[in-house]
């Protein structure tokens, strides 16, 4: 970013250079300056463990990614960790087998039924967290995958110079079966309402956390010690 704010400052004070003396630029107008910083400088001299983020609507900077699985009854985090990696799509099962571990070590049973096989425990995200290897491993761990696999195109027509014919007749990829398979469950009656949980759950648990307990930074360094701090955080919630 410091990179392409100092770019900047050298066209602006060129520019002001030509129109001091009259001047006009010679050749093409240059494409505008691209803020996004390239992905391998990524070395933060107060924290290398950090990476640079995406933030909402404030750009980029160096963070971590706090994760947690949360409870639907009291809103208890039941597993929580701290990632380098920049989006949720490697996280669904890695945060599922912690949440089963905690469980287990709580000595909590998971819910039964009626002839004492162990029911799927709906496990809900957002759209982040889709992929066809997250369905499958989600469903290996004996849990009901509710995970939005992004907005449906309606009326959408075959790509360019496919008959319709032999869109129809295309046999679909793996991915796109887990995907039509879950808009088909988000589509029900319990699927909506299962989903639209979510909202009661899990996102007002950060809330409390950012909002109502003003925590919107780690105060430690590292990827250790932060892990630990969202730990705490985490402890002193459910607390």
């Amino acid at each position: 970013m410091a990179e392409a704010a100092e770019e900047q400052r050298r066209r602006d004070a060129a520019q002001a250079e030509r129109e001091a003396e009259g001047r006009k630029r010679r050749g093409k107008e240059p494409a505008p300056v691209d803020p996004t910083p390239e992905p391998k400088p990524q070395t933060n001299v107060t924290d290398p463990d950090a990476k640079i983020m995406k933030q909402r609507n404030t750009g980029f900077d160096y963070s971590f990614h706090a994760q947690a699985v949360v409870d639907g009854e009291a809103q208890i985090i039941v597993a929580a960790s701290i990632t380098t990696r920049t989006t949720d799509k490697q996280q669904a099962i890695p945060m599922a087998q912690a949440a089963l571990a905690n469980l287990a070590a709580a000595g909590i049973e998971r819910p039964k039924d009626a002839n004492g096989a162990p029911k799927p425990i709906p496990n809900t995200a957002d759209s982040g967290y889709f992929s066809e290897n997250a369905v499958a491993g989600l469903a290996k761990l004996r849990l009901d995958p509710h995970l939005a696999p992004g907005r449906q195109k309606h009326h959408e027509g075959p790509p360019a110079g496919e008959s319709a014919e032999a869109a129809k007749s295309a046999e679909p990829t793996a991915a796109a079966k887990a995907k039509k398979k879950l808009q088909h469950k988000l589509r029900s009656a319990a699927g909506k309402a299962l989903y639209a949980a979510r909202k009661h759950i899990v996102e007002p648990v950060f809330g409390q956390i950012k909002s109502v307990r003003g925590i919107r930074k780690f105060l430690l360094r590292g990827l250790e010690k932060v892990s630990g701090e969202w730990n705490w955080i985490r402890l002193t919630h459910n607390l």
